[in-house]
């Protein structure tokens, strides 16, 4: 997967290069990234300020949290958000 300047996150298989998947909703660029340790969900934090957890086989858009980059924590029960000097973690 990866982030975008065009406001999206594209989702590849690497093998072909077929695209496989695109998640929207950022209004400005994407600025980071992260898979749950078990491939289901993916959070996409942006310039816009808000980090966008989605579920990797749907697409669908689950929450949206405060914070422009986002981790997942080795477990995946936690997401942890940053922005504006702050911290922040979330329950999955």
């Amino acid at each position: 997967g990866g982030g975008s300047y065009d406001k999206t996150v594209r989702l590849w298989d690497v093998a072909t290069g077929r695209e496989l998947r695109q998640f929207t909703g950022h209004t400005e660029g994407v600025s980071s990234v992260s898979f749950s340790p078990d491939g289901k969900y993916l959070a996409s934090g942006g310039w816009d300020g808000v980090v966008r957890l989605s579920d990797v086989a749907t697409g669908r858009e689950l929450r949206q949290l405060t914070g422009g980059i986002a981790t997942f924590s080795p477990d995946g029960k936690y997401l942890a958000s940053a922005g504006d000097g702050v911290v922040r973690l979330w329950r999955v």
